[in-house]
């Protein structure tokens, strides 16, 4: 069951991440940035807040975790580096992402604890307020989705560099602007003989 759910959620971010390189140029590698640089500022600002809001006892505390989300999304940053490399080249040579089939105990991972830790924030907080435990699952399922997004975009294909839409509109835009602009020519009297 795992595995169709796998399968079918790397297909559907495949999908949108070939939509995305088609819209901007931009490929699958750029959006696991994207997911990494949320995963750090999500982190950083969910503990800076509590850190700045709550007693002075759990300032250690939210400050160790925020130094274990800096190493960790700089592990990410320097991993999506080396995995661009591999992928890129087995691309050139028509090969597929070796990272589908290697990654797939991690994603497996982040999609069992991502809902648990989601659900179990919920609940704990219907049934009486919010402690100091649910604060950090919730913390934890959150980083986990931006975590499970790194690994899921970082094992997509990306597509052969191709002009984007967004430049092809932003061509025929400048030329059409030009069109507008473009000096009147002025009559010129012909020359009389």
């Amino acid at each position: 069951m795992l595995i169709e759910i796998d399968v079918w959620l790397l297909r559907k971010l495949e999908k949108f991440s070939h939509w995305f390189q088609k819209l901007t140029g931009k490929n699958c590698f750029w959006l696991a940035r994207v997911a990494t640089a949320c995963y750090f500022c999500f982190g950083l600002a969910v503990t800076a807040f509590y850190i700045l809001s709550k007693e002075t006892s759990m300032i250690i505390l939210y400050s160790l975790s925020s130094l274990i989300i800096l190493a960790v999304a700089i592990s990410m940053f320097k991993m999506l580096k080396f995995k661009e490399e591999i992928v890129l080249d087995a691309s050139n040579i028509g090969l597929v992402n070796p990272f589908k089939i290697l990654d797939y105990p991690i994603r497996t991972l982040t999609l069992i604890f991502t809902p648990i830790c989601s659900f179990r924030e919920i609940a704990g907080i219907l049934d009486g307020g919010v402690s100091i435990i649910l604060v950090f699952i919730g913390i934890f399922g959150n980083l986990l989705f931006w975590y499970g997004l790194f690994y899921y975009f970082s094992a997509c294909d990306p597509l052969p560099p191709a002009k984007s839409k967004v430049k092809e509109w932003k061509e025929k835009f400048v030329n059409a602007v030009k069109g507008v602009f473009a000096p009147v020519p002025r009559p010129v009297p012909a020359p009389c003989e």
